[in-house]
């Protein structure tokens, strides 16, 4: 779509895991669609510098007309004593409330979806109440970013809810639920389709490739796992992922020995990191929604360690119950199990079978394809997908 036309949609992806598959690929490559993500995460609740940052986005591609492929808020911490994103209703008053009113003015050129995960469902739902009544109401569908059911999803405003697996059924709402996965970044039913092989190195040996995750949680706890498997002369080969976090990328590559080769790598949130998960033989790294589906995705077997209270302890217990992974309460239990699966091959391709079989690389597609069946876009149809990805949704990972 040229920048001059006139868009026939506007979809809205609120908070990555939403964001990854609207803006980033599915919509945003498909002419005549604008996908924008807006990171409240990052917003709510933080600084109105901050937000107003993500809004400006927001405005320049809706008022610029132009297609967007990704839009991301940098992050940063919550300041002392500040709510979070799922408490802080007084910052959305303050910041998001006059914002969503300006941008309001602009929607009824547009037909519009929005996408939102569980804790800024009410947000998003009041967001809607402030559009005018004479353009088309906005369908807002749940987006279940983790693999086990909570209360915060029985909103009635909701028009549906894309869950993970059938096992949501058991919980009763009173939305109607479409079963699909995790929507992870499209760009990892591309690569789930290439053979392992196509992202190695030429110089690639033969021990196991780790993909450790957890940047997010900083310095610290990273770095010291990476010492305990660097100490214990592992024969593994670690893929530290380090995001943006610089300092944690220059003291893991100051770790890097011949016995144990350590490599950081720094990419950006917009599905680069797919390839990275595909040469991997295992994953080491919390137990987040969208991190473990992308593993699964790949077949990865799966180490959890730095679980956060709440819905990441719910996700490792599902994960231990269907057999693809193993719970470390800490860094030396984590080298433990690592450890073991290296001198027992045939219980880690177990769990790897597991988990493969359990991974879903064409959620995103699924998603997209309800959406455009249930919310006809004009000039769309619900089998349209960018190049490549279609074939590619139903392909299993090769081994």
């Amino acid at each position: 779509m040229k920048p001059t036309e006139e868009p026939k949609a506007l979809v809205l992806g609120f908070d990555p895991p939403c964001g990854h598959w609207t803006a980033a690929l599915a919509l945003a490559r498909t002419a005549g669609v604008l996908g924008i993500r807006v990171d409240l995460h990052d917003a709510l609740g933080y600084t109105s510098e901050l937000s107003n940052h993500v809004m400006r986005a927001v405005y320049r591609k809706v008022l610029l007309r132009m297609p967007m492929v990704w839009d991301s808020a940098y992050r940063r911490p919550a300041k002392k004593g500040v709510a979070g994103p799922a408490t802080s209703m007084a910052a959305w008053d303050r910041i998001f409330r006059p914002s969503f009113e300006r941008l309001a003015r602009r929607l009824p050129k547009y037909r519009v979806v929005i996408c939102t995960q569980a804790y800024a469902a009410h947000t998003v739902l009041r967001a809607t109440e402030l559009m005018p009544l004479s353009s088309p109401r906005p369908k807002v569908y749940g987006v279940a970013t983790d693999l086990v059911p909570h209360a915060a999803w029985d909103l009635p405003g909701l028009h549906a809810l894309f869950v993970t697996h059938k096992d949501w059924q058991l919980i009763p709402m009173r939305i109607p639920r479409i079963e699909a996965g995790i929507p992870i970044h499209p760009r990892f039913a591309e690569v789930c389709a290439e053979p392992k092989t196509a992202f190695l190195p030429p110089d690639a040996d033969s021990r196991l490739r780790i993909l450790l995750c957890g940047g997010s949680l900083g310095l610290g706890p990273m770095l010291e796992l990476v010492e305990c498997i660097v100490r214990k002369r592992m024969p593994v080969v670690l893929d530290v992922l380090c995001g943006s976090n610089k300092p944690l990328g220059n003291a893991v590559r100051r770790l890097n020995t011949p016995h144990t080769p350590v490599s950081a790598l720094h990419v950006d949130p917009d599905g680069e990191q797919a390839p990275y998960y595909r040469r991997a033989d295992l994953y080491l790294g919390k137990a987040g929604g969208i991190s473990v589906a992308e593993a699964m995705a790949c077949g990865l077997p799966l180490i959890l360690a730095f679980l956060l209270p709440g819905q990441e302890r719910l996700n490792m217990e599902r994960l231990q119950a269907l057999g693809c992974s193993r719970f470390a309460e800490n860094i030396e239990q984590a080298c433990r199990h690592l450890a073991d699966w290296i001198a027992n091959p045939q219980a880690r391709e177990a769990a790897a079978a597991i988990s493969k079989q359990w991974g879903r690389s064409d959620a995103s597609y699924r998603i997209w394809q309800n959406i455009l069946a249930e919310t006809p876009l004009e000039g769309f149809h619900a089998g349209e997908l960018p190049e490549k990805l279609g074939a590619a949704a139903s392909v299993s990972p090769e081994a």
